[in-house]
């Protein structure tokens, strides 16, 4: 028994110093360093007794069972049932501690201890059987061997007859003086495809409630195509041009003074969680945030299944198999977390969230399912969608059938729905507690994605509609009229917007050409100016394709793009000097290339255009002081990029 009490405080201790340095190197729940010695010491204190019992367990197991007496054998049978209670549910508040390595997997020790003893068991009562002596130690040992068996089986059942509480059922109103903000980004969504703006399937019916007491801005375009120089305009009210965050800069300089930065030096409490992991602390996009999360793996843990005997067992018990999570789940759960630890009601507070599910690849949840068949989601789970996307594009061949793009279609519409039900929770959650009372609410989008149009695919390499025409829809008192507003707006207007309303003074700068959306129209001799960027193709995407598709010319796609929209009026201009316009009123589709029948209209824009790019000054680079510490990707994040399609 000294062996086998020994020998499992030692395996705990390893156990124990994994753990605290998993924990360590993951960082906490806000993507903050942890330090390793007050972890070890929850880990040691919480893992060797576990497996110091099962050590003990064990020894009796494999050898010391058959020199004890039968009074001390019945003993330990009498206490088997006390032990399984113990080792099932004692475990619980280590997975509530959250233990980085033990938190995906606490079920090993509690299995562990629960084979053990079920082999005690079941050797008592053989011994007993044997005997032909009937002893009240027999009857323990056979419910403590059935409890023990049936554990590996009960214990998921009942975690999942439990659904997980992602926000708190109760949460203390806000008493600030100032309006609470809520910033949320629909990643990947374009504006038709949401029921709201008119789309034909009901994709959003929560935020279509939502929209129905806000103001919907049908006209609004993102000033980039893709995840990363959006949300640096969102957080600065600068252009592209001006931040620098393009495909060859993927950072957002900490010379600029961001919103968050602004609205914590004004008192409130500053929250970003971003389930997309390109806009993580790494590339500095915390700037400003008391509290900022990032998931640090791409895997989606939504896809986790109770497996078929859990299944059964629960139909039985007139129970379905809750939700499987997703990175908007656990980005709710981290939400909670705050509300229910680090929430101030006297302060006001500043939330921003990014749901990152629209974005490749779609696998929506296969319960929830709306638009596309379980068929197609099986088809495409297994196939590498960003790649066959991506040679659809590049090789300019139809290497996707129709029928293909529109199953995929089909899943990111699937995916908006999800995503929606998401919302609707959140919405629902400050309602009931009425904390959007005074609070001022944003729901936006970064971008959008291609289906075939133009015969392009995801959303690098273009500015046509598809990409930039985005949802912007805002609520807050009766600041902003429920209804459409057709006005030609920008998603980076946001940060003037929300600046305004929290009441705190800010100086313009000469690059930043955001408006305040409480400005209402632009006049008709001053039309509003809307400028969309592409400014550094993305090389090595390019380079990757081009070296397994050698026979196809792919140095065309190595172009800038710059788009400016007066009224309905757009054009699309390339770095090589080609030009294309549309007229969005009568050419929504952008279909019909006008660059040839109206030279005077592209000269009029071109124009426009190299005056505005004259007067916002270049971004420029500047190195770091040397010894400067420089934010670093972690391996978990570039994993992440791999499954987004940025890294292979």
């Amino acid at each position: 028994m000294k062996v086998g009490v020994t020998l499992g405080a030692l395996v705990g201790l390893l156990f124990a110093v994994v753990d605290a340095l998993w924990s360590s190197r993951s960082g906490g729940p806000s993507g903050e360093a942890v330090a390793v010695l007050p972890l070890l010491v929850r880990s040691v204190a919480l893992l060797v007794p576990v497996f110091s019992v099962a050590g003990l367990f064990g020894a009796l197991a494999l050898g010391a069972l058959g020199r004890i007496s039968r009074r001390v054998h019945g003993l330990i049978l009498a206490l088997m049932p006390l032990a399984w209670a113990v080792g099932v549910f004692a475990y619980r508040p280590i997975q509530q501690l959250r233990l980085g390595y033990f938190e995906a997997a606490w079920w090993v020790p509690v299995s562990l201890i629960a084979a053990i003893l079920s082999y005690i068991a079941l050797r008592g009562l053989a011994r007993s059987a044997a005997s032909g002596r009937r002893r009240p130690a027999l009857a323990v040992g056979v419910v403590a061997g059935c409890a023990w068996a049936l554990s590996l089986v009960l214990v998921p059942v009942a975690g999942r007859l439990k659904p997980v509480v992602e926000l708190p059922p109760q949460a203390p109103p806000s008493t600030a003086e100032r309006p609470n903000v809520l910033l949320i980004v629909l990643d990947t969504v374009r504006a038709d495809h949401m029921s709201c703006y008119g789309y034909g399937q009901e994709t959003t019916p929560n935020i279509d409630r939502f929209a129905a007491e806000a103001q919907v801005f049908t006209n609004c375009l993102s000033p980039a195509c893709w995840t990363l120089p959006s949300h640096a305009s969102f957080f600065t009210g600068l252009p592209g041009r001006a931040h620098g965050v393009d495909c060859l800069h993927q950072s957002l300089d900490e010379r600029f003074e961001t919103l968050a930065e602004q609205l914590r030096d004004a008192g409130y409490q500053t929250v970003g969680m971003s389930s997309n992991v390109s806009v993580s602390s790494s590339r500095s996009f915390d700037q400003g945030f008391d509290v900022f999360w990032t998931p640090l793996y791409w895997g989606e843990p939504k896809e986790a299944k109770p497996g078929a005997f859990v299944d059964r067992v629960l139909r039985r018990l007139g129970r379905k198999s809750p939700p499987p999570r997703s990175k908007a789940s656990l980005m709710h759960e981290e939400l909670g977390r705050w509300f229910a630890e680090q929430y101030r009601p006297d302060e006001p507070f500043f939330i921003f969230l990014n749901y990152i599910e629209p974005h490749l690849p779609y696998v929506p949840p296969s319960h929830l399912l709306e638009w596309a068949t379980e068929q197609a989601r099986q088809k495409w789970k297994s196939r590498d969608q960003w790649q066959e996307a991506l040679t659809h594009m590049l090789s300019r061949q139809d290497t996707l059938s129709s029928a293909e793009i529109a199953e995929l279609e089909n899943l990111y519409d699937d995916e908006i729905t999800y995503v929606d039900g998401k919302v609707g929770e959140l919405l629902d959650f400050l309602r009931a507690n009425g904390l959007d009372e005074d609070m001022l609410i944003i729901i936006l989008s970064d971008h959008g994605e291609h289906f075939g149009e133009h015969h392009m695919m995801g959303h690098e390499f273009s500015l046509y509609e598809p990409l930039v025409r985005v949802p912007l829809i805002v609520r807050y008192r009766d600041r902003f009229a429920p209804g459409m507003q057709d006005g030609l707006v920008q998603s980076h207007d946001v940060y003037p917007t929300i600046l305004e309303l929290a009441g705190i003074e800010w100086t313009r700068l000469p690059e930043q050409n955001c408006l305040s959306l409480l400005d209402g129209d632009a006049p008709a001799e001053a039309p509003r100016r809307g400028i969309a960027e592409y400014n550094a193709p993305s090389v090595s995407t390019v380079s990757r394709f081009a070296q397994k598709l050698t026979r196809f010319d792919s140095s065309s796609w190595l172009r800038c793009l710059k788009a400016v929209q007066v009224s309905d009026s757009k054009l699309i201009r390339w770095s090589d000097g080609q030009a294309e316009l549309y007229d969005l009123e009568k050419d929504p589709l952008e279909i019909k290339d006008l660059s040839g029948a109206e030279p005077a209209e592209v000269e009029r824009l071109a124009g426009l255009l190299d005056d505005w790019t004259g007067s916002v000054s270049a971004y420029e680079y500047t190195p770091p002081e040397e010894g400067a510490a420089l934010g670093e990707i972690t391996p978990e994040e570039i994993d992440a990029l791999r499954g987004l399609g940025y890294v292979k």
